[in-house]
C-alpha cells in the first residue's frame, strides 16, 4: 500500500527504524510535529530541535506541554555541532518555511547542505536521517539543487540513500530522502 503523503511516509520510516533512539535531532522544528512524533514513538528518546525563528520555539513551548525530553534551540541547523556531546540515532529535516509563518523566511542551500553534512557526521552507524525537500516556494529551486547534488555525492559504501517522490501530485509535492549511515568515515 502506498503512503498518502510525504509526512506519513516519513513517519513510517521513523517507526520502522526499530532501533533504540537515545538522541534525535529535529533540524527544522517548525510547529514541532516531527519532534512530538519522535518523542511519542521512542519514549526513551531525547530530541534537540533547531529553529531560527523565536515564533516557532514559542509556539512549540506553548502547545507541546510536558515535553521535558525536548530541548528547543534558537539557532541555525548549520550550528548543530556546537550543541552535541554524543552521536545521534535519528535526524529529521523538513525544508521550506514555518507553516503558518512568514513565507519569506526559508531554509537556504548553503546552510542546509552544511547542516546535512554535520548531521551525517554525528549520526551513529546504522542511524537514520529523513529529509523532506519542499519545492514550491520562492528560493526552493536553488536549495533543492544543492541538496540533491550533495546527497548524490555520498559514497554508497558509507551511506544507503533512497529518494521517493509523489510523482503525479499537483503543486510540486516534496521529495523524500532517507539516508542510512552504513560505515564510519
Amino acid at each position: 500500500m502506498l503512503e498518502e503523503n510525504a509526512i506519513v511516509l516519513m513517519q513510517n520510516f521513523i517507526q520502522r527504524y526499530k532501533k533504540e533512539v537515545h538522541l534525535a535531532l529535529d533540524l527544522t522544528l517548525g510547529r514541532g510535529k516531527d519532534s512530538k512524533f519522535i518523542l511519542e514513538t521512542y519514549p526513551e528518546s531525547r530530541v534537540l530541535a533547531f529553529d531560527i525563528q523565536e515564533e516557532a520555539l514559542d509556539w512549540v513551548r506553548e502547545n507541546l506541554k510536558k515535553q521535558d525530553r525536548l530541548q528547543t534551540i534558537l539557532d541555525g541547523h548549520q550550528n548543530l555541532d556546537s550543541y552535541l556531546d554524543q552521536e545521534v540515532d535519528l535526524v529529521v529535516m523538513n525544508l521550506g518555511y514555518l507553516p503558518g509563518g512568514d513565507k519569506t523566511i526559508i531554509t537556504k542551500a548553503a546552510t542546509t547542505v552544511m547542516a546535512i553534512e554535520k548531521a551525517l557526521e554525528a549520526l551513529k552507524l546504522g542511524g537514520l536521517f529523513t529529509l523532506l525537500v519542499y519545492r514550491s516556494h520562492p528560493g526552493a529551486a536553488e536549495e533543492v539543487a544543492a541538496v540533491e547534488e550533495f546527497i548524490r555525492s555520498l559514497d554508497q559504501k558509507d551511506y544507503r540513500v533512497q529518494r521517493i517522490e509523489f510523482y503525479n501530485q499537483k503543486n510540486q509535492p516534496p521529495v523524500f530522502f532517507a539516508i542510512e549511515k552504513r560505515k564510519k568515515k
